[in-house]
């Protein structure tokens, strides 16, 4: 259960990753002029992070060879988790105004834009260092980078190996780009698209939306990437894989990367012509790559695992260990995650939405003969107070601007009737089912009860004490943009559980104020309500 630590710290972050990511972007860095312009190296660092994080996951799953004795340990080591949950709170609340200012319009005009520079870092910096104070005591975490050493500086040297090798191997587009050309027109002949190809020129789209297809773009860093990876698996495991045999690691790494490349080149041209060109451009075209290859290498590094053609004994048993913990924040976590992907591709408008939904239920289902609910027979506290909390968003909502309001209609109207009622259904039952359950039983079912005991699951649902109340109900305002709202909202959602000791209480609160908003949102066109 002491792992369910960096489950929340993991899931923090990521939660934040989206909100900072959909918020804020360096693209207009790149246009200004001055020192600041060099901001934008932002994004490779991201990359980067990206590459060491994979490879470190890498090697640590690969004992006996990487990991030191005694670490495991020191991961698991209890302690008090209110203090860094309230420290990480604010440190990040910092980061959002210092965040505002760096990259906003008004940064390159400021009186101290070094400054505020120095003071973005620091909070960065700070902002991960309370995370993992969450996971690990700071009395630890000497003694833990000490002793985990050798993963870590092994995965940070294969990580920046990775990166590195993988810019080198872009230079593959001249020999492997008229292979990369042609299996998307393929793909968009299968679709049964209208295709317009230009082989000499490398310009290929559909109808009206052409793209150009350059070495920078096309993404052949994955093979680079995959092999650093894959190379560091068969080193590190060498003593279980069998040789010759392990060596087909290799040719399946690089041949998920030119079918991955295809596959994002042909999707990036689809989302181009029929849904935005900005999203084409934007955050799907810039950021989806080295997740992509990232996950790639992981899953073959997870696959070899369990292949017995591969490997000298058995395949590697999947331990099967009940963790009450994980099912409390699972749900939220994959959701979280499904947010992220759905973000790469949103300019304004998340399309894949139902996603959230469906990914969300697939967990519960997964889960569903351990799951901590029973029937949902809501008392009328629960019922009031879910009407109260529709009532305190709706006052506290700031006034959209009437350019935000029309975005969506014009979304809408982009949209086949069809794509736009399977949108709509999705949506609310995100917003009624799906999210309220993930949510409050991560918020009120897992974290009231775990500030409370480090053994939650001997907690009841109706006890609390006043801190375990308000620092739960701050990391779910912290998750939404509207962040005193939703505070006091967790508040509501808390009292409707401690009233009658049942989670399916703040669910029914929670799930009512936000059916609530949906039917505004419906009948009344509060568009700005959904974002």
């Amino acid at each position: 259960m002491a792992w369910t630590r960096w489950l929340l710290a993991l899931g923090l972050l990521l939660a934040e990753y989206v909100f900072l990511t959909v918020t804020y972007t360096t693209d207009a860095l790149r246009l200004r002029g001055g020192w600041w312009g060099e901001l934008a190296l932002i994004d490779p660092l991201a990359a980067i992070a990206f590459s060491i994080g994979a490879a470190v996951l890498l090697i640590w799953v690969s004992e006996p060879h990487a990991t030191p004795s005694g670490e495991t340990e020191l991961l698991l080591h209890r302690h008090r988790l209110a203090p860094p949950l309230f420290l990480h709170a604010l440190v990040f609340t910092l980061f959002l105004t210092a965040s505002a200012r760096v990259l906003g319009d008004s940064f390159a005009s400021s009186d101290a834009p070094a400054l505020w520079l120095i003071a973005w870092a620091t909070l960065a910096a700070a902002l991960l260092t309370t995370a993992i104070a969450i996971a690990l005591p700071v009395r630890a975490m000497v003694p833990f980078l000490y002793r985990a050493r050798r993963p870590l500086l092994i995965g940070a040297c294969v990580g920046l190996l990775a990166w590195s090798l993988g810019r080198l191997t872009s230079q593959l587009w001249g020999v492997l780009g008229r292979f990369t050309f042609d299996g998307v027109a393929i793909v968009l002949r299968l679709a049964d698209q209208n295709l317009v190809a230009r082989p000499e020129q490398m310009e290929i789209g559909i109808d009206d939306f052409v793209v150009s297809i350059a070495p920078s773009c096309a993404g052949y860093e994955g093979i680079g990437m995959v092999l650093v990876f894959l190379a560091a698996v068969l080193w590190l495991e060498r003593d279980e894989l069998r040789f010759p045999h392990a060596w087909i690691l290799l040719l399946i790494g690089v041949a998920a990367v030119l079918v991955a490349n295809i596959i994002r080149i042909a999707s990036l041209i689809l989302v181009g012509r029929w849904l935005s060109p900005q999203i084409a451009g934007g955050a799907f075209h810039s950021k989806a790559g080295w997740i992509l290859y990232c996950a790639t290498a992981l899953g073959i590094a997870v696959f070899a695992r369990r292949w017995k053609f591969v490997r000298r004994g058995p395949a590697a048993a999947v331990q099967d260990v009940w963790n009450p913990a994980a099912i409390y924040l699972m749900p939220l976590l994959v959701l979280l995650a499904t947010t992220l992907v759905s973000s790469l591709v949103a300019d304004g408008f998340d399309y894949l939405y139902p996603l959230r939904p469906i990914t969300v239920v697939a967990v519960l289902w997964a889960y569903r003969d351990s799951l901590p609910l029973r029937a949902l027979r809501p008392s009328w506290e629960a019922a009031g107070l879910g009407v109260f909390v529709f009532v305190l968003w709706l006052a506290l909502e700031p006034p959209a601007s009437p350019e935000h309001i029309a975005a969506w209609p014009a979304h809408f109207d982009a949209m086949p009737a069809p794509t736009r009622t399977v949108w709509l259904v999705f949506r609310v039952i995100g917003s009624v089912i799906a999210v309220p359950i993930a949510e409050e039983m991560a918020f009120r079912g897992y974290l009231l009860r775990r500030l409370v005991a480090a053994d939650f699951t001997r907690v009841s649902y109706r006890a609390f004490n006043w801190q375990s109340l308000l620092l739960s109900s701050l990391a779910f305002g912290a998750l939404h943009q509207r962040w005193i709202a939703g505070t006091i909202a967790g508040v509501c959602f808390a009292l409707a559980q401690l009233r009658r000791g049942k989670l399916e209480d703040a669910i029914a609160a929670h799930a009512i104020a936000n059916a609530l908003i949906a039917a505004d949102v419906l009948l009344f066109g509060a568009w700005n309500l959904w974002g």
